[in-house]
């Protein structure tokens, strides 16, 4: 099949762009000839260079043997793109599209821009279209700030690829097939592959681009509270990191005493941050560190980073909230099991009781039990996250053989406990109206409380 992978221009890809490499991997490997085109908030095409962002490491700009562009794991790629707001652009995209058998949208939101909202030319790309289309849903804000593409639902969107439990759950009132697609990983040299035993295992790595619901500050806040022998290295960046290190624009959630906790935490000398790394450098600390450390927490459930799926790659397990790690309310099969495929930890409770449950794993792990834990982790990366398996569960959603599609429900508004929200169901309606000029993905919201 021809398959044309486009992303539209967004305000922090984050993990989407390290997705949307290995879907794309994952398709050229099972035999499909993939098209990768960019869409971005401009007047007109061009031709992007290397972006260049404050505390972002050049260096890790990379050619992508996939996307065949140059990438960047956190600022995207380089590049020609077209753009979101020129009329010719949006016929030559077309014209592409007509020229391939299936589009996969790597996201959507990003259509929403601040340009883009005031003439929303790209409604065009979705106009009656002869080819199949689906997206991939990343996000947990579907409701809250991307309500929108439920007028796309059933009429141009065939298919909706849900990389968690978390937009599984929220995503039910669409009436287009959705599946649970997790995000896929190369897996080719893990069978062979023998791990680094507990012995030979030491200290806590995290890695994160911090934002507020990654919980960084908790990890530095909590590392002096160590055993003697345990040491915490911090990863990557972003702008919690930023705020912590800051001398003059430290958050006062970020210090004690009136002490910045990264200042605490340096001098306690069980912490180290070693700034943003590549993947060579991140995955020979997960190779080396007893545990990885992920303290992210959401309202809704089930949004496990895929740093989890690096770690196990590398015979890692990972230290995380269980409410973070499982799937929601039943609505999509518990996949992670704490004791079983991670260890669970609080990260609600205070940075000296996180180090306290931290300390007795370490004081209950043994290289039997290291070892159980690092197979289990094997066959879940086999079974659940191969590239190339996820790959056919894309194709197949797209060409509408995904079993187990959901029920259409009277209304698809939620608030985040599953309830009606009539406020917001009619924030929504009306932006739909105003974007489209029609609403059809939805009932009209009476007035009444």
């Amino acid at each position: 099949m021809k398959i044309l992978y486009a992303i539209p221009d967004g305000i922090d890809l984050g993990g989407i762009i390290t997705a949307t490499e290995a879907h794309i991997a994952g398709l050229q490997e099972i035999g499909h000839e993939v098209t990768f085109l960019r869409l971005r908030d401009t007047v007109s095409s061009g031709v992007q260079g290397r972006s260049q962002k404050a505390g972002y490491d050049s260096d890790q700009w990379a050619s992508s043997a996939y996307a065949g562009l140059e990438v960047h794991p956190l600022l995207g790629w380089t590049g020609p793109y077209y753009s979101m707001n020129e009329p010719e652009d949006i016929l030559r995209v077309k014209d592409v599209i007509s020229n391939h058998d299936l589009v996969i949208w790597g996201f959507l939101f990003g259509f929403k821009n601040k340009n883009t909202e005031k003439n929303p030319v790209w409604v065009d790309l979705f106009d009656d279209p002869t080819v199949p289309m689906i997206t991939v849903l990343h996000d947990d804000h579907l409701w809250d700030r991307q309500a929108w593409i439920a007028n796309l639902d059933g009429h141009a969107i065939k298919g909706w690829a849900c990389v968690h439990h978390c937009s599984f759950y929220l995503s039910e009132g669409l009436s287009s097939p959705r599946a649970l697609i997790f995000n896929g990983h190369d897996v080719s040299a893990l069978q062979p592959r023998v791990f680094r035993p507990w012995d030979k295992r030491a200290g806590l790595f995290s890695v994160q681009n911090a934002k507020p619901w990654k919980k960084v500050d908790k990890f530095v806040s909590m590392s002096r509270f160590l055993s003697e022998d345990v040491r915490a290295w911090l990863a990557g960046d972003g702008i919690e990191i930023r705020y912590m290190r800051s001398k003059d624009r430290c958050k006062p959630q970020y210090t004690e005493g009136g002490t910045p906790i990264w200042n605490l935490a340096i001098a306690s000398g069980k912490f180290e941050w070693i700034g943003p790394v590549g993947e060579v450098e991140r995955n020979a600390h997960m190779v080396n560190a007893a545990f990885l450390c992920d303290f992210s927490t959401r309202k809704n459930k089930g949004m496990f980073n895929r740093t989890f799926v690096e770690a196990a790659l590398r015979g890692c397990v990972t230290i995380a909230n269980p409410r973070f790690m499982s799937g929601a309310d039943g609505e999509a099969r518990d996949l992670l099991r704490a004791d079983a495929h991670y260890l669970p930890v609080d990260t609600e409770k205070s940075p000296k009781e996180i180090a306290e449950q931290i300390n007795e794993h370490y004081g209950a792990m043994t290289a039997r039990r290291y070892r159980d834990m690092q197979e289990n982790l094997r066959t879940l990366c086999v079974q659940q996250f191969d590239r190339r398996k996820i790959a056919g569960q894309l194709v197949d959603l797209g060409m509408r053989r995904v079993a187990g599609f959901s029920p259409r429900p009277s209304t698809v508004y939620y608030d985040k406990g599953g309830k009606l929200d009539k406020a917001k169901a009619r924030t929504a309606f009306n932006d739909m109206l105003n974007t489209f000029g029609v609403a059809f993905s939805c009932e009209e919201i009476d007035n009444e409380s």
